[in-house]
């Protein structure tokens, strides 16, 4: 069944999308979040993890960076750790509703009722 209404962002918008959660990282920061995106769609979760270890060396506390930490800790069944880059993460990205949603279901796996409220 087709739900009406609902469509697929164009690749135009998901390249818009990308490039503003990306803004504030050096150039060449960017080229390496853009291929951890790249390695992490194609399921190669280590050189996903090995580039993105590289960009967080880099630039620790951008929120993208964080973003994608706390996605693979929660991707390893981390959730404790992911609740915790994910807060920090929405700390600066307060109106990304996404954001919340991930963080609210770290907290809960990690039986954080307290926090996942």
């Amino acid at each position: 069944m087709k739900i009406q209404g609902l469509k697929r962002p164009s690749g135009e918008a998901l390249a818009a999308e990308v490039r503003e959660r990306l803004r504030g990282l050096q150039p060449a920061r960017a080229v390496m979040m853009r291929q951890v995106m790249r390695l992490h769609a194609a399921a190669d979760r280590l050189m996903s993890a090995h580039w993105l270890s590289e960009v967080a060396r880099q630039a620790p506390d951008r929120p993208e960076v964080l973003l994608w930490q706390g996605v693979l800790h929660a991707e390893d069944g981390a959730w404790a750790s992911a609740a915790d880059v994910l807060s920090r993460t929405v700390q600066q990205r307060t109106d990304d509703f996404s954001l919340w949603r991930l963080l609210g279901t770290a907290q809960g796996q990690s039986n954080d009722a307290v926090a996942a409220k």
